[in-house]
């Protein structure tokens, strides 16, 4: 088995389909049969080449932490379908959350708290101010103006990340709206609000890449580890 992320540390698996989409084969054996079933479903080859080998990492690296079987994984879903394990082992159930989108495949894994992930491709988006409109709050809205006149397009990705890492660490979906009473943004805001129960943190990839970790508390850091 391997170690399980001690208190205050939150594992960052990091990889790539391009690395890991010629075992399709491989991660298909390991799916439950509402898996395959859905993976069935996809329309695109592409889009089922990514699903099955995401959902293959995920069981790979679970059982690795769980000593489980990744066939035998079992997982349960949220209101909003943020999922989570059935069982683990020792009576501790790890933690986890999953993202990926373009070729990036990204897995955040704690034994002591909740955590949300997302990723995001950095990419031209002329839609950007009228999305940021539409959806963010003023405290986000400030926020990407900010960042925009710096980042450029990357202003855009580094805010809808947070957000969206946010809304999956508490669970509540997309239909959600990030609460800036129970947030504090890392590098955003110097003196750290204790009466906020969430931490959201820029995960640093690679330029070309947004990416944010939200989880409960204060204190922690992401290790971040790349598969395989």
């Amino acid at each position: 088995m391997r170690e399980r992320p001690e208190s205050g540390e939150i594992h960052v698996w990091v990889s790539s389909f391009r690395a890991n989409g010629r075992r399709r084969d491989v991660w298909r054996k390991l799916l439950s049969p509402d898996e395959a079933e859905r993976a069935d479903r996809f329309r695109f080859e592409r889009d089922r080449d990514r699903y099955v080998t995401s959902r293959g990492m995920l069981r790979l690296l679970l059982a690795e932490y769980t000593g489980i079987l990744p066939e035998r994984l079992r997982f349960r879903y949220g209101t909003n379908g943020k999922p989570a394990l059935v069982s683990s082992t020792g009576g501790n159930l790890i933690r986890f959350n999953l993202s990926h989108a373009g070729d990036w495949f990204v897995l955040a894994v704690s034994s002591d708290r909740e955590v949300g992930v997302d990723v995001e491709p950095v990419r031209e988006f002329p839609d950007a101010d009228s999305v940021v409109e539409r959806f963010f709050t003023p405290a986000e809205t400030g926020r990407y103006l900010r960042l925009k006149e710096e980042k450029g397009w990357a202003a855009f990705f580094i805010c809808w990340t947070r957000r969206e890492a946010y809304l999956k660490a508490t669970g509540e979906g997309l239909t959600g709206e990030m609460d800036e009473s129970r947030v504090w943004i890392a590098g955003e805001e110097e003196e750290p609000d204790k009466t906020k129960p969430w931490t959201v943190v820029d995960l640093v990839l690679g330029e070309e890449v947004a990416a944010a970790l939200c989880a409960e508390g204060r204190g922690w850091v992401p290790v971040i580890r790349r598969f395989p």
